[in-house]
């Protein structure tokens, strides 16, 4: 059974590799895309997302460190992508039409259709020189968490707490 101090302070927690535990304190999610007003993600494109998104992290939250998890590029596997690129090509500029046939664009992917931002917390790095430490995590998956997912998780128990987490006060 838990302590009344675990119920009402305690987020969901993740064993690290290391074998500390963190717990998640605060999550704040939103559409990766949202911003897109018309086209559709490309690879090359998906970095301009991931920096768009860390930004707006940064800006809200100016105090925290934030580490970005790696992506995982996936097709959209979606018909009306396909109607997109063919519409793309009709549409083209280019007069020989042998050349516009010859036109390629990269595959169409996606990172995840929902980015999270969530703020980890767990005992301090330095002993008792501070009360905890607290490091915020930028991830994209497919739809909204609970639960994190799998491929996600990976990635938060590889992470090195010492090493990226910052000691804090309250």
């Amino acid at each position: 059974m838990a302590t009344l101090s675990e119920y009402f302070y305690t987020g969901p927690r993740i064993t690290l590799n290391s074998g500390r535990v963190i717990n998640m304190q605060t999550i704040d999610q939103g559409l990766a895309y949202s911003y897109v007003l018309e086209g559709i993600p490309y690879g090359p494109d998906y970095q301009r997302t991931v920096n768009l998104h860390l930004k707006w992290a940064k800006d809200r939250y100016p105090d925290r460190r934030i580490v970005v998890l790696e992506p995982s590029l996936r097709p959209l596997g979606i018909a009306e992508v396909e109607l997109q690129r063919l519409r793309t090509l009709s549409q083209s500029t280019e007069p020989d039409v042998s050349r516009r046939a010859g036109i390629s664009y990269p595959e169409p992917v996606s990172i995840g259709s929902v980015c999270c931002r969530a703020l980890f917390e767990s005992k301090p790095i330095n002993g008792d020189a501070y009360m905890l430490s607290q490091l915020m995590l930028l991830w994209f998956q497919d739809g909204f968490a609970m639960p994190i997912d799998p491929q996600v998780v990976k990635q938060i128990q590889a992470l090195d707490w010492e090493t990226v987490a910052l000691d804090v006060d309250l």
